[in-house]
């Protein structure tokens, strides 16, 4: 992992940002100011409401597009008009996982010679040099080293220089395809000349551990069911950074990866966007990736992707309400920020509404307060009042959740077993107060003028 100061960087110097912890500050006053304020004058049963619809609509939405959707991948081609495909393959100390990335890549079924390229960052362990010159010489790979350590994007783009395919693969080394996922990329890609890349379905890699099942969940929605509904609306968000395929010629006339950001898979996709080419989906194209199996490492991961959307935001803000990218500009943008608003509303008003009454309800048990607040306390635990109202109301959100759920699952073609149907609560609120932390986090950062962390 490198530390690299936060932009206006150009290639060869770095430009140092200054700090502003002031608004950091400000920014951290104006939010419990502006939550006081809202939890002491509004009930919270509409904060409740309120954010609900919001995510409701998102979710009963997708769920329509979903169901009347077209099938994406419903289509033949003949294999002689497969093009030349290459694979590049970043690492950074990646000498535990880089095998298993690069077998999985020769053992495709795709019918013509890959080209795979490994990019060498600069890597500081003991193995990663010694490995992949093993896997240089007793598989035939091609592997680029570099002294110093420039960063994911950097050594994305030295692949690219040095690759001759017609299409180009950027894959994780700590990322695994399945056999045919080359193929049916390749061929979602031949679908529409207008394609610019081809995104896949990301699935976590050996889940076993709590932490790990709730992030398959999430990845199932997310890189499942989502990323399908998004590319019926033609508005898929970003080009995952585990697997994505490429048009050479794309690549070359946007040229290549932004070095400077921080979450270059999300920005690359917005500027592959500006250029007027579409972004397709294929969810036969199966692709698993090595998921935090920590609390702080996965923080330290969400921190970095909401800070890059924050980041190219500012960037990219003339796409926002712009009509000249239709859906993408005018709703899926802007509705993304309006969900993570209602969902950060409706964790801190549950939160706020049930510690509360379990603190009076503590201090009342104790005789340290009056003991006719008794009486406010029960009702407010009653059916359809106080913080239960709240409860109920998020408890709403479980029903398009489940179907969101299974409609993943069945794309993956995986069944729900008892440990995921009992997870799903868990992940919607309870992982859910912990996406919440990461958000507000990531804004003080960025208020704050942190480094960013690769």
């Amino acid at each position: 992992m490198r530390l690299v100061d936060r932009t206006d960087i150009k290639r060869g110097k770095t430009f140092k940002s200054k700090r502003h912890p002031h608004y950091a500050i400000l920014f951290i006053i104006l939010l419990m100011g502006i939550l006081f304020y809202t939890f002491q004058n509004i009930n919270p049963f509409w904060i409740v409401i309120g954010a609900n619809s919001v995510l409701l609509y998102v979710s009963v939405l997708f769920l329509v597009i979903y169901a009347t959707g077209d099938e994406l991948d419903n289509f033949n081609d003949t294999n002689e008009n497969l093009p030349t495909l290459s694979v590049v393959i970043p690492c950074y100390n990646s000498g535990n996982v880089i095998i298993n990335s690069v077998e999985h890549v020769l053992n495709s079924d795709y019918p013509k010679p890959i080209e795979v390229i490994a990019v060498d960052d600069g890597s500081t362990d003991s193995n990663t040099k010694e490995i992949l010159k093993r896997l240089e010489h007793d598989k035939g790979i091609r592997v680029i080293y570099k002294r110093h350590n420039a960063g994911k994007a950097a050594a994305l783009n030295t692949g690219i220089k040095y690759s001759h395919g017609e299409y180009i693969a950027c894959l994780d080394s700590d990322s695994y395809v399945e056999k045919d996922a080359f193929k049916n990329m390749v061929k979602t890609m031949q679908k529409d000349k207008n394609y610019g890349a081809v995104t896949a379905f990301i699935k976590v890699y050996k889940p076993n551990s709590f932490i790990t099942w709730l992030q398959e969940i999430e990845y199932y929605c997310a890189f499942g069911f989502n990323m399908l509904s998004y590319a019926r609306l033609n508005s898929i968000f970003v080009t995952p950074g585990p697997m994505t395929l490429f048009k050479k010629e794309v690549l070359d006339e946007i040229k290549g990866f932004d070095e400077t950001n921080p979450t270059e898979d999300l920005e690359i996709c917005w500027r592959i966007r500006k250029r007027g080419y579409k972004i397709g989906y294929s969810k036969d194209a199966v692709v698993y990736t090595e998921v935090p199996s920590k609390w702080k490492p996965l923080l330290k991961q969400r921190e970095r992707w909401y800070r890059g959307k924050y980041y190219n935001v500012r960037i990219h803000k003339d796409m926002m309400f712009n009509p000249k990218y239709n859906i993408f500009g005018m709703f899926v943008l802007p509705i993304s920020f309006f969900s993570e608003i209602s969902a950060f509303a409706l964790i801190s008003s549950v939160s706020y509404t049930l510690g509360k009454n379990i603190f009076y309800g503590i201090l009342n048990t104790l005789g340290m307060i009056q003991t006719g607040l008794s009486h406010q306390i029960f009702s407010c635990l009653l059916p359809g009042t106080g913080p239960m109202a709240a409860v109920q109301m998020s408890a709403i959100l479980l029903l398009p959740f489940a179907f969101v759920s299974i409609a993943s699952y069945r794309m993956g073609i995986k069944k729900l077993k008892w440990n995921h149907i009992a997870l799903i609560p868990v992940f919607l609120f309870g992982y859910g107060v912990f996406i919440s932390y990461a958000y507000v986090v990531s804004v003080i950062k960025e208020f704050y003028g942190c480094a960013y962390k690769w």
